[in-house]
């Protein structure tokens, strides 16, 4: 059935309508054919993928247990040939049951040659090389901090109230709240002060881990946002979006009310909205080779579909995250793995 709808969306071209969010605008087309973005490459893949399988099923499991909880999760494009949440979670399932059974085939290409289709993205925004796939890099920064305000830890991660509506967060902007504005209102709580820079690393990530003056450590992930849209070329400071934090145990990617944890170097942030949440993704470039899912986005991606940010686990600092990047492609080819019809 998923092979007759995708050939009836080649032969008729059934356009894609790009989600952006309110207020953003930007140089992808209103509308897309998912057939020209996503392209079904015929072949195995070169070269093993030199992934950590065990890190791999486990960011399987917990993304097919969070579509097991939330089926609404965004689809994107895909949905114009007929996929669903089914198909989403029999993927993940397949390569779960391999796993159990024998996870050495997980390392062989020929197997995803025979039970996974593959499709190239190629971002018809650039005008060049449009199978060349942008790869960021982001990271949890260790940081110190402190449970006061003090003369060198002035921004606070700000928590937001239960009972705080959406109208009462869409009023400030971060500019307002660098500024010291909700030092003044009554629906917030500061969680830790951290440095002007730190602070601005934690919107940028998402996520930081903090360190205490009593050495304890704790970690905060971004809640609740301003409905603020982030703004390119625009710099840390002067941006209006500003995310609210809240104190968790574990490293988390999207969710509304819940969200997926993560794990380093199987996990990838992109335009959930428009590329699907859990999508299986193949990095390659040369002598390279990778797995991985989309199961995190951010205000870079809204929309985005030439751009991926790849998690790399925790740094100590900027030198320290430098460096850790090196060991990763800057661009690669990105393939959508899609189970074949049994």
């Amino acid at each position: 059935m998923y092979v007759f709808l995708y050939l009836i969306s080649i032969c008729f071209g059934e356009p894609w309508s790009v989600i952006y969010p309110k207020g953003v605008y930007h140089n992808y087309p209103q509308q897309i054919h998912p057939q020209k973005w996503l392209v079904e490459q015929n072949k195995a893949f070169a070269i093993p993928p030199q992934t950590n399988i065990s890190k791999f099923i486990v960011q399987c499991i917990h993304t097919r247990d969070f579509l097991l909880r939330n089926p609404n999760a965004p689809l994107g494009m895909l949905s114009q040939w007929g996929y669903t949440n089914k198909h989403r979670i029999n993927a993940l399932t397949k390569i779960i049951d391999t796993a159990t059974q024998n996870k050495k085939l997980l390392h062989d290409p020929l197997w995803w040659h025979k039970h996974f289709r593959h499709f190239i993205l190629h971002d018809h925004s650039k005008k060049s090389k449009p199978s060349s796939i942008r790869l960021t890099k982001y990271v949890v920064y260790q940081v110190q901090g402190s449970p006061k305000k003090t003369k060198t830890h002035t921004q606070a991660l700000w928590a937001v109230k239960n009972d705080t509506s959406d109208n009462i967060l869409h009023q400030f902007s971060r500019i307002d709240i660098l500024n010291g504005i909700l030092e003044k209102q009554q629906h917030t709580d500061p969680l830790v002060w951290l440095t002007k820079n730190d602070a601005l690393e934690a919107q940028m990530q998402g996520t930081i881990e903090v360190e205490l003056p009593n050495k304890s450590k704790r970690l905060f992930n971004v809640h609740r946002h301003n409905n603020m849209p982030y703004q390119k070329g625009i710099s840390s400071e002067n941006q209006l979006r500003y995310w609210y934090f809240r104190e968790v145990h574990t490293i988390y990617g999207w969710g509304k009310t819940t969200k997926v944890s993560i794990q380093k170097d199987v996990s990838f942030a992109g335009d959930v909205d428009n590329l699907g949440f859990g999508s299986l993704i193949w990095i390659s470039k040369e002598d390279h080779s990778s797995l991985g899912l989309i199961v995190d986005t951010g205000g870079a991606f809204k929309p985005n579909l030439g751009q991926l940010d790849w998690f790399i686990g925790t740094v100590r600092d900027k030198k320290d995250f430098i460096q850790k990047s090196k060991a990763y492609p800057a661009r690669a080819q990105v393939g959508f793995l899609i189970l074949r019809d049994p």
